[in-house]
């Protein structure tokens, strides 16, 4: 019974880790933001420690990123895991099928060929 208990202890740790490294990964420092393009235009996604998401632009002009709202609909403007292998991303929720130190590539569910391919911005400031 005493070694079930060190078992189910063993790996419980070790998940944990492992959602600890993604985390690293996904934000590695107070802020974190990921470049992607989408249809010509340049955008950001930004994910903070804290469960904060926000999507960005950049503007053509001067290349300064500004925040917007993907849709007219009210979102929790938060992220989180679900599992070890999902995202939810303002209640949308996508499979990590990527995520490396600087790259990051997202598919969005129910489509799963919908993806969304980022790399760690060179930029991290906010504008």
């Amino acid at each position: 019974m005493r070694n079930k208990i060190l078992i189910i202890s063993f790996v419980f740790i070790c998940g944990c880790n492992a959602m600890s490294e993604k985390i690293k990964l996904l934000t590695n420092s107070e802020y974190k933001f990921w470049d992607y393009d989408y249809k010509g235009n340049k955008n950001a996604l930004f994910f903070d420690k804290d469960g904060r998401f926000f999507y960005y632009n950049y503007s053509a002009v001067g290349g300064l990123r500004f925040q917007f709202n993907l849709d007219d609909e009210i979102r929790s403007n938060s992220w989180q895991f679900i599992g070890s292998d999902s995202l939810s991303l303002n209640g949308y929720r996508y499979r990590i099928a990527q995520l490396t130190e600087d790259s990051l590539k997202l598919t969005r569910k129910p489509k799963w060929n919908d993806s969304i391919s980022c790399i760690k911005s060179p930029n991290q400031f906010y504008k």
